[in-house]
């Protein structure tokens, strides 16, 4: 299967209802709607994985620039191809890496069955193997959402405005069409994120978002989730 790599940075806000419909009415005189889904419409299943004392999530929380984070995503419970991710933050510059596996191997990695990574004899197979084996991690956040995205190709800039957060911190069964989850955003709340390649000119972004007084604000999903670890 094909790796991916993208290095980006990204800038998260919180915004309202109201908010949002303005924002998609101006995005689209600017950007195009994003080609993946239905006019730019669809969902995300993402399942996090952490070490048994929750390093990466601590990391996260302890705003430590240098970080990481492992993640199964998917879009619909029939996806045939699953993409494990790593995402590397290095204080302004993120990085995510996307490797392709099938089905049945996601459903083998959320059992903690590893040793289907050697089946795909890449560098980042073998980089995720170790990480998973050594790191002793195991699935531990499912978070869910719908994203309406945008893009621009002559600027690398991709804003994307995501809905109805739930989350679960002991269901990983992705696969299954109805998931028991947690709501965690309100019907008014929605998450805006900007995110640019190569430091792209963002000067038609941002002449939509200041008339709009869009502030930026910590917003991110996973900490978020995350943070109902800490009472169980």
């Amino acid at each position: 299967m094909r790796a991916e790599s993208v290095v980006r940075t990204e800038t998260k806000y919180l915004i309202t209802t109201n908010k949002k419909i303005e924002l998609i009415k101006e995005l689209k005189r600017v950007l195009e709607e994003d080609s993946f889904g239905k006019q730019g419409y669809y969902s995300v299943r993402s399942v996090y994985f952490d070490k048994p004392n929750f390093q990466d999530f601590m990391d996260k929380v302890r705003s430590i620039p240098v970080r990481k984070a492992i993640r199964l995503r998917i879009y619909t419970p029939y996806d045939k191809t699953v993409k494990l991710e790593l995402k590397l933050k290095n204080y302004d510059s993120q990085e995510k890496i996307s490797l392709k596996v099938d089905r049945e191997d996601a459903v083998e990695l959320l059992k903690k069955n590893y040793e289907v990574l050697k089946r795909y004899k890449t560098d980042l197979s073998k980089l995720f193997y170790i990480l998973l084996v050594e790191g002793d991690y195991r699935p531990t956040t499912t978070i869910t959402y719908d994203r309406k995205a945008f893009t621009c190709k002559k600027s690398k800039s991709r804003v994307t405005i995501d809905s109805n957060l739930q989350f679960s911190n002991e269901n990983f069964d992705i696969y299954k069409e109805k998931m028991e989850l947690n709501t965690i955003l309100g019907i008014n709340e929605h998450i805006l994120e900007v995110k640019i390649e190569n430091n792209s000119d963002l000067s038609s972004i941002n002449e939509i978002l200041y008339p709009l007084e869009i502030e930026d604000a910590p917003s991110s999903k996973y900490k978020r989730c995350c943070n109902y670890l800490t009472v169980r």
